[in-house]
């Protein structure tokens, strides 16, 4: 044979044999890990149903019941595996499940890489077995109702990126050792029950883009190692108990679009690096105690939308930069010390929906360019000096909800322009100098629910047309110079609960309706000849009647003789019919039972007829408690002589 073919033949025969001696490994290996896998799955299988068992929740009824012939999870509900059938997600968001981790095998699950149990009813402590998952990069149980401390197993979790217990009730300390999660991007343990300082080792967490801690009981100053946080985009530490300023160094946060720091005691002023972070969108800094000037360049180079700087003690003029601000869309600066000419403060914001700049000391009058801020639904700046006219280019804010001009020094008539409001349910003037008559055009306000005119010299009558207003809640129109009657209209505005028209000029009789015989006396006192039907207490007895103007208490220290006199008319002869209608007060005719006197019904021969209260004499045989007397001042400072 030649000896070419006979190697060639030779390695022919060997080839297969070292293939199948290097290929044993492999098939070897590749069995145990299936046999391995399906034991795993298995494993993971039986753990999640020996869980599920403790769980008060159908939602999870797949567990135990579909494919009961397969012994892997991956196909029952909220289960995400890999490719080799191994969990490695856990998601049941809002499936109301009710009970706790406790019997969670947490270790049966090494693979596990997102677990979210969100807005559920799960109570209890966290476990610290939660520490051995050590692939977990995403952890979600906000908005349950977990309680005790956070367990400081969670430090060992090194692949965590995002880490979120929201709203439950966990207290204590926040660990320092969560400052060894440097992998975390996003952290948020708001609207809880943690206490103490932050932890500066947070400063060691270079990759957070996120860090919510509000809504807790932390006190302090916020750590100096938190400003080192570059890469941070919102820092949310409202509704806490924060203390010291705001340092230079916030201006190192150059990612920085959320600031929230609302609702805290920190002080002194705002830094003028703020100015420095042009990705800044929303500075929340109110309430706090801040003080001094708003820093020069806020919204130069940046995206500003909203600014937030209401109750805290800001002195100053405006900003330029802020002036010209056209990205603002809310601006709130009320209860504070700023100064300057309203109409100069404020520019051109073409994109601004929301403004309050009420309890300040600014002054002038306001611009006519106000018309072009055509996306305003709130316009909010009473407590202030504003003077001059209401502008009748208000009218065209069509989508305008709230104006309130109230405590200014406004003058003039109200614009009949402001008919044209339709979207507007609160109109608030009062506390000004405004003069003439309520524009009848307020009628056709479909959407109003407050009116408040009260405190100017508006003449005239009540419109009519004020009766077309259906959903208004709440008027007041109290000290003006109105006269004539109120409009019958009036006594059909069913959603009318509360109304003021005292200090006017304002004649019989008051409209039928539940407002006005509910109302107190209060509500229509010192006006020229007002009358109607409500209750009212005089003497010892208490009673429904009609012109209740004419009332007047001879006698305050009533007794058994009282007298009830009406003007023109023998209140001797009141009293007897009373006692005779009722007679003597007999429980027959009884309606009603108060705290302070039993109400009797009573007619009289007349034909009227009475709801009248009987008080009950106190264990000195007096019926003058305080209560009592309360009820008999309110009563003479109405029904004095003149009104006779």
């Amino acid at each position: 044979m030649d000896t070419t073919t006979s190697e060639n033949t030779s390695n022919t025969m060997v080839a297969p044999r070292c293939f199948s001696l290097l290929a044993f490994p492999l098939i070897l290996s590749l069995a145990i890990s299936l046999f391995s896998n399906g034991t795993f799955a298995e494993s993971e299988a039986e753990a999640l149903l020996q869980w599920r068992y403790t769980i008060s929740n159908r939602s999870l009824n797949s567990w135990s019941l579909a494919d009961v012939s397969s012994t892997s999870p991956c196909n029952r509900t909220g289960i995400t595996c890999n490719n080799f059938g191994r969990t490695i997600g856990l998601s049941l968001p809002n499936l109301s499940l009710h009970g706790t981790l406790n019997n969670f095998s947490f270790s049966s699950f090494p693979s596990l890489a997102h677990l979210n149990l969100s807005f559920n009813e799960l109570y209890g402590s966290i476990p610290p077995g939660l520490g051995a998952l050590t692939n977990l990069s995403t952890l979600d149980l906000s908005s349950n109702m977990f309680g005790g401390a956070l367990p400081l197993s969670l430090a060992s979790l090194k692949s965590m990126v995002s880490l979120n217990l929201a709203a439950n009730d966990l207290t204590g300390h926040i660990p320092p050792s969560l400052g060894n999660l440097t992998s975390l991007s996003y952290l948020s343990l708001s609207d809880n029950h943690f206490y103490g300082s932050i932890p500066s080792s947070l400063g060691n967490l270079a990759r957070l883009l996120h860090l919510d801690l509000s809504m807790n009981q932390i006190y302090g100053p916020i750590p100096p190692e938190i400003w080192s946080l570059r890469n941070l985009s919102a820092h949310t530490l409202f509704m806490n108990h924060l203390t010291g300023s705001l340092p230079p160094a916030t201006g190192n946060l150059s990612s920085l679009t959320v600031l929230f720091t609302c609702e805290n005691s920190l002080s002194g002023s705002l830094p003028q690096e703020l100015a420095n972070l042009t990705n800044l969108v929303a500075p929340y800094v109110s309430p706090n105690r801040f003080s001094g000037p708003l820093p020069e360049g806020l919204c130069y180079g940046s995206p500003l939308k909203f600014f937030t700087a209401d109750n805290n003690q800001f002195i100053g003029t405006i900003p330029k930069s802020l002036t010209n601000c056209t990205s603002l869309t809310r601006l709130r600066l009320h209860n504070n010390k700023f100064t300057g000419n309203i109409s100069e403060a404020f520019g051109l914001y073409p994109n601004l929906r929301y403004i309050e700049l009420s309890s300040n000391n600014f002054y002038g009058e306001i611009s006519r360019n106000w018309q072009y801020l055509q996306e305003l639904t709130i316009i909010k700046m009473s407590k202030n000096r504003i003077s001059g006219t209401i502008r009748s280019e208000l009218g065209g804010l069509t989508q305008l909800g709230v104006l309130d001009l109230s405590l200014n020094q406004l003058s003039g008539d109200i614009p009949k322009e402001i008919g044209k409001l339709g979207q507007l349910y609160n109109l608030s003037l009062s506390g000004n100098n405004l003069s003439g008559r309520i524009p009848v055009e307020i009628g056709e306000l479909s959407n109003l629910q407050v009116l408040d005119l009260s405190v100017n010299n508006l003449t005239g009558n009540i419109p009519t047309q004020l009766g077309n207003c259906i959903k208004l809640q709440y008027l007041k129109l109290s000290n003006n110079e109105l006269s004539g009657s109120i409009p019958n209209q009036m006594g059909r505005m069913f959603s009318l609960y509360t109304i003021d028209l005292s200090y006017n000029s304002l004649e019989c009789p008051l409209p039928n309706g539940r407002v006005f015989e509910q109302a107190s006396i209060d509500a229509f006192m010192n006006n020229k000849d007002l009358c109607g039907k409500m209750k009212v207490s005089v003497g010892g007895f208490g009673f429904s009647k009609w012109r209740l103007k004419r009332f007047n208490i001879i006698n305050s220290q009533v007794s058994s003789e009282d007298r009830l006199l009406e003007c023109n008319y023998d209140g001797r002869i009141v009293y007897k019919d009373i006692i005779d209608a009722s007679e003597n007060f007999d429980d027959k005719y009884c309606i009603a039972v108060a705290g302070y006197g039993t109400v009797y019904k009573a007619q009289l021969q007349n034909g009227q007829v009475l709801a009248v209260k009987k008080f009950h004499r106190s264990e000195d045989g007096s019926y003058f408690d305080q209560e009592f007397k309360n009820e008999i001042q309110t009563v003479t400072n109405y029904l004095t002589p003149e009104h006779c």
